[in-house]
């Protein structure tokens, strides 16, 4: 149960949309991309032409940390939707974060679901695979991210979020708060270890 908890907090906080988050500005800093990573920006137009272009395009600005090009990457409505609750899509971006972009299975006309892996390294610098769906949807002529579908593993079901009905992020987002702060309270009630203890003199 704390691996799981931990780890919607992760998926949660992927991309930092989180009230109030960032350096005062409203931005979050941005993360420096080592030179095998640095690309050019990528046309955000083009690259909305299908939903794989659409994903590929959200990822890399979200690797870089580029705020901007990654929220215009998101449907009209999961903007709208997400600045009224106050919520700040702030990517933190990474310089040791890999993605991989596979094949869109298009659910009905107008949306599509695409695979993705995310790697970035953990805090012992192994590196750590986070499976993602993503939900893309046409707006107009180009497709847009409205959403997304990670997989929690253990037998338990995906968290699935949905950009455009923010309200469900937050109180899936106090949920997993609340459980950390529960596994924190639990480790400090923790009786000490008898053969750690200091022996009397």
């Amino acid at each position: 149960m704390e691996r799981i908890a931990c780890h919607c907090i992760g998926i949660i906080g992927f991309l930092l949309i989180v009230p109030g988050c960032g350096d005062g500005t409203g931005h979050a800093p941005t993360a420096s991309i080592s030179s095998q990573q640095q690309t050019a920006t990528p046309d955000v137009s083009s690259s909305q032409e299908s939903p794989q272009g659409a994903v590929i395009a959200f990822l890399g600005a979200v690797r870089r940390g580029d705020r901007d090009i990654a929220r215009g990457m998101l449907t009209p409505l999961a903007i709208q939707k997400t600045e009224e609750c106050n919520l700040h899509f702030a990517p933190p971006g990474s310089d040791t974060a890999e993605f991989q972009v596979g094949k869109a299975r298009m659910v009905e006309p107008g949306l599509a679901h695409v695979s993705s892996v995310w790697t970035d390294s953990d805090e012992n610098g192994q590196p750590r695979p986070e499976n993602i769906t993503w939900t893309v949807k046409k707006t107009g002529s180009v497709w847009r991210i409205s959403g997304m579908i990670a997989e929690m593993g253990y037998s338990q079901p995906p968290i699935v979020i949905n950009f455009e009905q923010p309200d469900e992020l937050i109180r899936r987002q106090e949920m997993a708060n609340a459980e950390a702060e529960a596994i924190e309270a639990r480790q400090a009630k923790r009786p000490e270890d008898p053969f750690q203890a200091t022996p009397r003199q």
